[in-house]
């Protein structure tokens, strides 16, 4: 057919939030339907809610019998291309033209000589996405087929069956048009993400960069930078613990405006003082990078089975707080606080503005 209808919300399996029981949630009966018929596409991009809806897939008969179906979404496409070893720069806006997808395993024999196939379509909401899908995905074993806006992708499979299913993907005759408002709107959702990684921390020259707080770290061997529930940080992994990896993090908070250094000195004084757990052994001005900062080391009991030690910078910029903390175990804290204490002196900030 020439167009295809949207997807039944029900239909879309693990993609969608129907196995979610909203029998206890306080929310009139027609919002609950709309939670519950909600893809991952759409839970990710509110912006696409009831406007790009995922297209209803579908696949040949390769004569063949189906063991399983289902409907990954694209939430499952990012996270394989994160399996596979892509970076989350590239893996969310590759996964962000997702327009629905349908994956079947089918079977070949019996018994122990039965062999099992997956097959994989998905489609995309431009051929440009579909594209850079379908690159990232060849890093993967399998075979990947690409046509117009559509990704076909099979597992490896024995030459007699993979020939099977290659001529029956090939000779499908689904189209699945373009369509403009669901292209612009990916379009809208890349530019912000590329907006966002620009704004973001990163590694350059061995040093980990971060724009927005307007400062530089040296990385030392043993540490990388991550991102951690939407805190940025670079973790020493050579004295990783069960419970804890010592780091270093960076926070921006907002300030009111016209605040002095010495009255940001008085209010971490008094965030720490709130806390009986820990300790501020001291806080004072330093100049670090020719920048007036405050220099700070305090210690405690972060939780009942965690004592930590933390050094921290703190600076005003825009009205805003900058708070670098390093923070390690207690048990380790003479063995690191001279690294510590070199990588948070030898910090690069930006002239602060007046």
């Amino acid at each position: 057919s020439d167009d295809q209808p949207a997807l039944d919300p029900w239909e879309v399996g693990p993609d969608s939030f129907a196995n979610v029981s909203w029998d206890d949630v306080f929310l009139p009966k027609e919002i609950k339907k709309k939670f519950r018929m909600l893809a991952t596409s759409q839970a990710l991009h509110p912006e696409k809610f009831q406007s790009d809806s995922p297209r209803k897939i579908i696949l040949p008969d390769f004569g063949l019998p189906v063991v399983h179906e289902d409907t990954l979404g694209e939430l499952t496409c990012y996270s394989l291309l994160r399996l596979i070893g892509e970076d989350r720069s590239i893996a969310y806006p590759a996964a962000a033209g997702w327009d629905g997808d349908r994956l079947v395993i089918l079977a070949s024999g019996e018994g122990e000589g039965r062999q099992k196939v997956l097959v994989w379509r998905t489609v995309w909401d431009r051929e440009l996405d579909a594209e850079q899908f379908a690159a990232l995905l060849s890093e993967a074993a399998g075979k990947v087929m690409l046509h117009g806006n559509v990704v076909d992708w099979r597992s490896d499979a024995p030459d007699r069956m993979a020939e099977t299913i290659d001529a029956a993907l090939a000779s499908s005759s689904v189209n699945y048009p373009i369509i403009e408002e669901d292209s612009v709107s990916t379009v809208a959702i890349e530019e912000a993400w590329a907006e966002k990684m620009a704004a973001s921390a990163r590694v350059e020259a061995n040093r980990w960069v971060h724009e927005k707080a307007g400062l530089s770290i040296e990385i030392r061997k043993g540490w990388i930078a991550k991102e951690i529930n939407g805190m940025e940080v670079i973790l020493n992994e050579e004295n990783s613990d069960p419970i804890f990896t010592p780091n270093i993090n960076v926070q921006v908070n907002p300030v009111p405006p016209g605040t002095t250094l010495e009255e940001l000195i008085e209010m971490n004084k008094r965030q720490v003082d709130a806390i009986p757990t820990l300790e501020m052994k001291f806080i004072r001005e330093e100049k670090i990078s020719g920048q007036p900062v405050a220099f700070y080391e305090m210690f405690g009991e972060w939780s009942p089975t965690l004592n930590l030690h933390f050094l921290g910078v703190a600076y005003l910029r825009e009205d805003q707080q900058v708070t670098v903390t390093a923070t390690t175990l207690e048990p380790l804290w003479e063995k690191q606080q001279e690294l510590l204490l070199e990588l948070l002196l030898g910090m690069k900030i930006e002239e602060l503005s007046s």
